[in-house]
């Protein structure tokens, strides 16, 4: 084995090879500083990116629905609109009518039809009629007055307006 004396006494190869896996861990790490580690930020900055894009598209889509919206309420048909529907408001003239929903407990659709009829006397031929009779009478009346024709679903009631004949 030969030894040198500029070494302090140990191998030139040896030194070499020291020296090779010196600079191949330092270069390893300068990559890893260089190229990985700002590559995680740009992959990470990119993911941010795209999301942060679909969020601004949504807005934007929204921002305009909004935007026609409030134009729409600029107009005057829509503010008579939103009187009528929101605040049961009528233009002067008219008159404001409301369909009930049916009574609860009994499903829509299968309130008893408003009677146009008389009831029929008694086969006794007494005009008077019995308490069971006026009351069915009675609760039919007003079951159709509160469902009314409409087949609106329970909970909901409709107004109509109709305008008078007065000038």
């Amino acid at each position: 084995m030969r030894r040198h004396p500029a070494s302090g006494g140990r191998d030139p190869a040896a030194v070499r090879r020291r020296a090779v896996w010196l600079v191949a861990g330092v270069s390893a790490v300068a990559v890893v500083v260089l190229f990985v580690l700002p590559g995680r930020t740009w992959l990470e900055q990119r993911t941010a990116l795209a999301s942060t894009s679909r969020q601004l598209q949504v807005l934007s889509t929204e921002n305009a629905k909004l935007a026609r919206a409030a134009a729409d309420l600029r107009t005057d048909a829509e503010i008579e609109r939103l009187a009528r529907e929101r605040y049961g408001l009528v233009m002067p003239g008219q008159q404001a009518y409301v369909v009930l929903p049916p009574a609860p407990g009994v499903p829509a659709g299968e309130a008893d039809p408003p009677s146009t009829t008389v009831p029929a006397l008694a086969s006794s031929g007494s005009a008077r009629s019995t308490p069971a009779s006026r009351s069915s009478t009675t609760s039919r009346s007003s079951t159709t007055s509160r469902a009314g024709a409409s087949g609106h679903p329970a909970g909901s009631a409709t107004t109509s307006t109709t305008t008078s004949g007065r000038g």
